[in-house]
C-alpha cells in the first residue's frame, strides 16, 4: 500500500482500500469481507482501465497487389457450377471426416460435444496466431482480400476462422463457398468455417425438390430455385450437407468465437458439462443471437433470434468458469452488420446502465454496400467499405481488429454503385438494375 494512508490505491492491484471507511461505519469483520469481495471482482474489471484493448491495425492493398487480387477475382468469376461440383467431388462425400481431417481445430471437437471445438492453453505454442473473419455474404472481393491480407501478414502456422454467413445478400455465393472448400482441402488445418444463420437457414427439401430458407433475405435460395441448372442444384444440396457438419462455436483460451452470441440465461441452470452446450437452445443462441444495448432482456424462445445484453455476457462468463472450467475474457463475432462506420468493425463499451467493457468485437468482411443493406446516404457510408477481420495470439486476452483498405476503383469495378439509388450492381454492368441510371 502507499505510505500516505490506508485509503489509497494499492499499486499492485489497482483497487482502493475501503476498509478504514467501512470499519468506521460497519465494523471490522464486515469491512474485511467486503474488501475481499472487491479484490475477487478485480478480474472482472474493465479492460479499458488497464489499457488491455488493442488498437486496430490497417493493411493496405494497392499497386501490384491490388492488380493481382483483381486478376484472381476475374479468374474466379469464370467458375461454373460444374467447376464447383468438381471441387466437392475431389474432396469426397464424407463431410464429417473432412471437417475432422482438414478443418482447423477439427480434432478439437469432443466426442461428447462434437458441435463445438475447444482449444486448451497447453495445446498452443507461445504467440500462436488465430485470425478470424466475419460475415462474407457472397462478397468475393472481400473474401479474397482478407485471404490475401492473411497470407501476407500472418505467421506461417497461423489459422484463419470464418464466422459463417458465406452466402446470401451478395453476388457470388458459388465462388465464395467453393473457394473456401478448396483452400481447406489444399492446406489442411489452416482454415475453418463456423456455421452462420444464413448457412444453417438454407435447406433442401427432397420431397418437393426445392430449396427453402429460414432467413430473409435468402438470395442464394432464390437463385437455386429459379434456375434449371441441374449441377447448381446438386451443388446446393451438397452445401446443405456440408453445413450440417460445421462447428457452432470455438472456445480458445480466454476467447469465445461464434457467429452470433452465446447461451442465454434460461439455459444456465443446465450447463454442467460441455455436452450441455450442444442442446438445441444453446446452438441456436451461438448462431442467431444479436446484441442489445438494454440492461436486461428476457430470452425469447418464440423467435430463433433473441438478443443478449452486457449483463448476459458477464453472467455467461461466470457460468463457463464455474461450471465448465472455461475462462472467457472476450468474444469475437459477426452477425450484426456495421453500417455507420466505413470500417466494418465495432467494439461496445458503456450501454444503458451497464457495460460490455469493450470485451466483444463484431466484424464483417464485406467490401461494399450490399443490395439488402439500408442504403441511405445520411446513415450508410459510401463505398469503398473496409472489410475487417481480427488477429488473436495465444498471449492475448483480446483480439486486434485488422482493417483491410481497398482501392476505390477496385471496389467500384467489382460492385459498381449507382450514383442515384446507391444500389450495388453486378461486375461489368453499365446501367443500374434498379433505376437504369448509367454507371460510371
Amino acid at each position: 500500500m502507499t505510505s500516505k494512508g490506508d485509503d489509497k490505491v494499492d499499486k499492485s492491484t489497482g483497487v482502493v482500500n475501503t476498509k478504514p471507511i467501512l470499519q468506521k461505519h460497519q465494523g471490522a469483520r464486515l469491512a474485511d469481507s467486503i474488501q475481499k469481495k472487491i479484490l475477487q471482482l478485480k478480474e472482472w474489471d474493465y479492460p479499458t482501465r488497464f489499457g488491455e484493448l488493442p488498437e486496430p491495425k490497417r493493411i493496405r492493398i494497392d499497386g501490384l497487389v491490388a492488380e493481382q487480387l483483381k486478376e484472381r477475382i476475374e479468374c474466379l468469376l469464370a467458375m461454373t457450377p460444374s467447376d464447383a461440383l468438381a471441387i466437392t467431388q475431389e474432396i469426397g462425400n464424407d463431410w464429417k471426416s473432412f471437417q475432422r481431417d482438414f478443418a482447423a481445430f477439427g480434432k478439437n471437437r469432443p466426442e461428447e460435444a462434437p458441435a463445438i471445438a475447444v482449444v486448451r492453453e497447453e495445446e498452443l505454442a507461445c504467440n500462436d496466431e488465430i485470425w478470424v473473419a466475419g460475415d462474407v455474404h457472397a462478397d468475393l472481393l472481400g473474401f479474397e482480400a482478407v485471404l490475401q491480407a492473411f497470407k501476407s501478414q500472418a505467421e506461417p502456422n497461423a489459422k484463419l476462422i470464418f464466422l459463417g454467413d458465406l452466402i446470401d445478400r451478395g453476388l457470388h455465393d458459388l465462388q465464395v463457398v467453393s473457394s473456401l472448400l478448396r483452400y481447406m482441402h489444399e492446406e489442411p488445418g489452416r482454415y475453418a468455417w463456423l456455421v452462420g444463420n444464413h448457412d444453417e437457414g438454407l435447406q433442401w427439401n427432397e420431397e418437393a425438390k426445392e430449396f427453402r430458407s429460414t432467413v430473409s433475405p435468402a438470395t442464394f435460395q432464390e437463385q437455386l430455385n429459379e434456375g434449371n441448372d441441374t449441377e447448381l442444384t446438386q451443388f446446393g444440396a451438397i452445401l446443405t450437407r456440408i453445413v450440417k457438419e460445421l462447428p457452432y462455436t470455438l472456445f480458445l483460451p480466454r476467447l469465445l468465437v461464434a457467429h452470433g452470441g452465446f447461451p442465454l440465461s434460461d439455459t444456465w441452470s443446465e450447463l454442467k458439462s460441455l455436452a450441455d452446450l450442444t442442446k438445441r437452445a444453446c446452438l441456436t443462441d451461438f448462431v442467431w443471437n444479436r446484441w442489445s444495448d438494454s440492461k436486461v432482456k428476457r430470452p425469447d424462445r418464440t423467435s430463433s433470434s433473441s438478443e443478449f445484453t452486457a449483463d448476459d455476457f458477464h453472467g455467461f462468463r461466470r457460468i463457463c468458469k464455474t461450471n465448465l472450467g472455461l475462462t472467457i475474457k472476450g468474444m469475437v463475432r459477426g452477425h450484426d452488420h456495421i453500417q455507420q462506420n466505413r470500417e466494418r468493425w465495432e467494439r461496445w463499451e458503456e450501454v444503458r446502465k451497464s457495460s460490455y467493457e469493450g470485451r466483444i468485437l463484431t466484424i464483417n468482411t464485406m467490401s461494399h454496400n450490399q443490395r439488402t443493406d439500408y442504403l441511405n446516404p445520411l446513415f450508410t457510408k459510401s463505398n469503398p467499405r473496409a472489410p475487417t477481420f481480427a488477429r488473436w495470439r495465444s498471449v492475448d486476452n483480446f483480439p486486434t481488429p485488422m482493417i483491410v483498405d481497398l482501392p476505390k476503383d477496385l471496389v467500384s469495378w467489382y460492385a459498381p454503385e449507382c450514383p442515384e439509388c446507391l444500389m450495388p450492381n453486378e461486375t461489368g454492368n453499365s446501367t443500374c438494375v434498379e433505376c437504369n441510371t448509367p454507371l460510371k
